[in-house]
C-alpha cells in the first residue's frame, strides 16, 4: 500500500509538459528525396509550367471554313532535383537531433518522404507530433536545381488541354 502511495505522489511531483496548443510556425511540406545514380540525395520536386504553343483551327465563319492560327497555353510538367547537401539544407531527426552532414547520404537508399521546413527554420513541435520517430525533416533554403527535366512524370499522363470556345 506505502510503495502505491510513493509512486503516486512521484506521479504528481513529476512535472509533464503539455505539448504546444497552436502553433508558432507555419507547417512543413511533405516533400520526396531521391537518390542520383552518384549516391546524391536531392529534393524532387514537379512543376506545372504554361508553355504557350501556336496551332492552326479551322472555324466555319457564316458559310466559309476559314484555318485561322491560335495560341494556347499547354501545360508541360517540369521535374526539379535540388541536392541535399547537410550544410546548406540541413537533416534533422523527428526527434529533433541534427544529422551529421557525413551521415547524410547514407540515410537515403532510394525515394523517401520527408518533411520540409516551409521558412527554413525549425519545425514548430505542434506539427511533429503527427511524424514517427525515423521522420526526417529537412531544413534551410534550397541552393538551386541541380538538373530539370521536362515532360510528363513517368507515373502520370501529360495533360491535353483543349482551347476554350467563346
Amino acid at each position: 500500500m506505502s510503495a502505491t502511495l510513493f509512486v503516486a505522489l512521484l506521479a504528481l511531483a513529476v512535472p509533464v509538459k503539455p505539448p504546444p496548443e497552436k502553433p508558432t510556425g507555419p507547417a512543413p511540406q511533405v516533400i520526396t528525396v531521391d537518390v542520383t545514380p552518384d549516391g546524391t540525395p536531392c529534393i524532387v520536386a514537379v512543376q506545372i509550367k504554361l508553355v504557350q504553343e501556336k496551332r492552326k483551327e479551322t472555324v466555319q465563319v457564316g458559310n466559309q471554313t476559314v484555318e485561322r492560327e491560335v495560341t494556347v497555353n499547354v501545360p508541360v510538367y517540369v521535374e526539379t532535383k535540388v541536392a541535399v547537401d547537410g550544410d546548406k539544407i540541413q537533416v534533422y531527426k523527428a526527434d529533433g537531433k541534427k544529422v551529421d552532414p557525413k551521415d547524410v547520404k547514407a540515410l537515403f537508399k532510394g525515394p523517401t518522404p520527408v518533411l520540409q521546413s516551409s521558412d527554413g527554420k525549425p519545425v514548430d513541435p505542434f506539427y511533429l507530433r503527427l511524424a514517427k520517430e525515423d521522420t526526417l525533416i529537412l531544413v534551410g533554403q534550397p541552393t538551386g536545381p541541380t538538373t530539370t527535366t521536362p515532360g510528363a512524370p513517368p507515373d502520370r499522363k501529360p495533360l491535353d488541354p483543349k482551347p476554350i470556345e467563346k
